[in-house]
């Protein structure tokens, strides 16, 4: 059954629609959705194909499962269940990730948080990141603050930020389950920051101030301009101090 009018489009059961401006879209069944939305708010229960771009004012919650054929901008994105996105996903405030969430574009929020699975096939922009998760980012990850446990595998291509802590996340009960399965540790070219600490990473080219090479990780070459420091079972091929960072 679909409703619609009101600033309302509601999708109960198995339905289709045709975009449009509305204050709320709710799917709690099976919906199509052919064209762009604009809504302020999106809250999608069952199973949603939007085939179009989406733009919430307020906020967008994933319960269910969606797929977005276009790009994605709002204030707010929670993903509890799994979603993919074609394009970019641009969110102004907060986007948690607790279930899947797939970019096939670039994305950029003001804070992120990985409590499951993020892949973006572009670079990842925001002020906040932090994880417990896994995630793949095909380009760069760039934040001010970088906070991640690793359980799982983890990939990048380049980290840039001021303040970066990775982290092997110790009290996850699946920790030697999860390890029997699935590599636990991140893999990145460059990582690159004011204050780095990094464990069960390995990395080809660690670049900063104040850095500290904790338990299993890996390092082909660093560069430091202040302090450098290993702890546990470490291995750093080559090591330099230098001025500055260009």
């Amino acid at each position: 059954m679909i409703l619609q009018g009101t600033g309302k489009l509601s999708i109960n059961g198995v339905g289709s629609s045709d975009g449009g401006s509305f204050d709320l879209v709710s799917i709690n069944g099976k919906g199509t959705v052919n064209g762009n939305i604009e809504c302020r708010i999106l809250d999608c229960n069952g199973s949603g194909q939007f085939n179009g771009d989406v733009l919430s004012s307020e906020k967008a919650k994933i319960n269910g499962s969606a797929a977005i054929a276009g790009s994605f901008k709002g204030v707010t994105l929670s993903i509890d269940g799994s979603a993919g996105f074609s394009g970019d996903v641009a969110v102004s405030d907060e986007m948690k990730v607790n279930g899947k969430g797939t970019i096939g574009g670039k994305l950029s929020s003001g804070t992120i948080s990985v409590n499951g699975w993020l892949t973006a096939g572009g670079g990842v922009e925001t002020e906040s990141f932090k994880s417990e998760g896994h995630f793949i980012i095909g380009s760069h990850l760039a934040a001010a603050n970088i906070e991640a446990s690793i359980i799982g595998e983890c990939k990048v291509q380049e980290i840039r930020g001021r303040n970066i802590i990775i982290k092997q996340k110790k009290d996850n009960p699946l920790r030697g389950l999860l390890q029997s399965f699935i590599p636990s540790r991140l893999e990145a070219a460059l990582i690159e920051g004011e204050k780095l600490h990094i464990e069960n990473t390995s990395v080809k080219m660690v670049r900063g101030k104040h850095i500290v090479i904790g338990e299993n990780a890996s390092a082909d070459f660093v560069e430091y301009t202040g302090s450098l420091r290993y702890e546990g079972n470490v291995k750093a091929v080559e090591s330099r101090r230098i001025e500055s960072i260009t």
